[in-house]
């Protein structure tokens, strides 16, 4: 062993041997210590999957209501588009009233012109 001088306070410092029973000790405190860093582990590993179980039932319980929510949005989807096609139907049959009765409008407006032009010829060729 070596002796190491410290200059600066003038000491020599001489290494000190560990003897058999702090080396014993040292030993088994070593293992205790892993031991209780494998226990730690396993502790913490086992709250960590139990920790990850409960976010994934957190995860699955949300897309569940995600999931539902969407089934109730396509419903009222359908049920919109159902809905809107029977309004464009309605509105299509009145469209077509409307026109067949413009039409018999227009029919009767220049059949009332035809009637008082010729009426107006026939009132200038009598005169």
């Amino acid at each position: 062993m070596e002796q190491q001088e410290n200059t600066t306070l003038g000491l020599v410092v001489r290494p000190v041997q560990k003897s058999r029973v702090w080396q014993y000790a040292s030993a088994n405190s070593e293992q205790k210590r892993k031991s209780n860093m494998d226990n730690f582990k396993e502790t913490t590993l086992k709250g960590h999957i139990q920790l990850c179980e409960l976010r994934y039932q957190a995860l699955e319980e949300r897309l569940d209501n995600v999931e539902a929510r969407l089934t109730k949005i396509e419903d009222q989807v359908s049920s919109l588009k159902t809905q809107t096609n029977q309004g464009f139907a309605e509105i299509k049959v009145i469209l077509e009233r409307q026109n067949s009765s413009k039409q018999v409008q227009v029919i009767a407006t220049f059949g009332t012109i035809i009637t008082a032009v010729l009426g107006f010829i026939g009132y200038l060729i009598v005169k």
